[in-house]
Formats: C-alpha cells, sequence, structure tokens
C-alpha cells in the first residue's frame, strides 16, 4: 500500500511537472508524464495498484490542470488508460520478458487510440461546448496523432526504464509481482 502511494505521488508530480502539448495545431492537448507510474505500478506491484494510482492521478488532475474537462476528463482518462494498463497486464502476468512488453505496448497503443475516438465523440462536446461535427473534424487531424503520439511516448519510456527498474528491484527483493 505505501509503495501504490508512493507511485500516486510520483504519478502527481509528474502530471504537474511535464505538461507539453504535441500537435501546434491542437495546443489543448496536452501530454504529461502521470501515466508512467501507473503503467510501471501495474508491471510491477500488479493490476490493482496500477489503477489505483490510476484513480488517484486522474481525480487530482480532473479537479486542478484539467478542470475544464472536470468529470469528463476523469471518466475519458480512467478508461483510455485504464484499457492501456489492462493490456498491459494482460500481456505480461505470465511472461515478463523485452519482446512481450514491446508488443504488449504497440497493442496498448492502439487501443488507447482507438478507444479515445468514441470518448471524444462522447465527452469533448459536453466539456467544450461544440458540436459533435466540430470533434469529428478533429479526429483525423489532431486527437488520433495525439493519442498515437502520446501511447508511443509511454511505450518507448517504459520499454527503456523497464529491464533496468526490474534489476534493481528484484535484486533488492521489492518486486511485488513476480
Amino acid at each position: 500500500m505505501v509503495t501504490t502511494g508512493m507511485m500516486s505521488a510520483l504519478a502527481v508530480v509528474l502530471m504537474f511537472l511535464v505538461r507539453v502539448p504535441l500537435l501546434p495545431s491542437a495546443n489543448f492537448l496536452e501530454y504529461d508524464m502521470g501515466d508512467l507510474p501507473v503503467i510501471l505500478s501495474t508491471l510491477f506491484i500488479g493490476y490493482p495498484h496500477g489503477m489505483a494510482v490510476l484513480l488517484f492521478v486522474s481525480a487530482v488532475q480532473s479537479l486542478t490542470v484539467s478542470a475544464s474537462s472536470n468529470w469528463p476528463g476523469f471518466v475519458m482518462h480512467i478508461l483510455s488508460t485504464g484499457c492501456y494498463v489492462l493490456i498491459v497486464y494482460l500481456f505480461m502476468r505470465h511472461s515478463d520478458s523485452i519482446k512481450r512488453l514491446i508488443v504488449a505496448v504497440i497493442t496498448a497503443t492502439a487501443a488507447l487510440s482507438l478507444v479515445m475516438i468514441p470518448l471524444n465523440l462522447i465527452f469533448t462536446p459536453i466539456y467544450m461546448s461544440v458540436p459533435v461535427e466540430a470533434v469529428i473534424e478533429l479526429i483525423l487531424p489532431a486527437i488520433l496523432p495525439f493519442n498515437i503520439l502520446k501511447g508511443v511516448i509511454n511505450s518507448v519510456i517504459t520499454v527503456a526504464l523497464y529491464p533496468a527498474l526490474k534489476k534493481i528491484l528484484t535484486k533488492s527483493d521489492l518486486l511485488l509481482r513476480k
């Protein structure tokens, strides 16, 4: 439980510190690194812990830096990142090879990107007060590329960190999910 709390705190700090618009044409879509502790918690502690971190960081995010999206943003974040980590967890629960992780994060990125299309069609008109047609016009030039980039960035960082973290946690006997 302490580790989950520490990862939740790290997720919030990263969410506040690293906020970058990835597409100049849609600077309201900002990447933040808050999902990395969610992904790593899922990999090293387990899916329930990753989801607990996700719930916490999503709540803080929806009340602070993304307050304009309020509860729709909270729901979208939970469902999209929850989908990502569920796929990673399902791929990695019986084998922890780096090759399997690469397949997992590629699949998870595709799923996250596809899940965000209907979520944006449903929720964006609510919190941005725009017609669905305006959201449809943003799917190909902004929403889909942003979510692909977000997934790729999180995936590359996860794959880069995973072997070293696994070695450190195993050596120090801190790896909770073996």
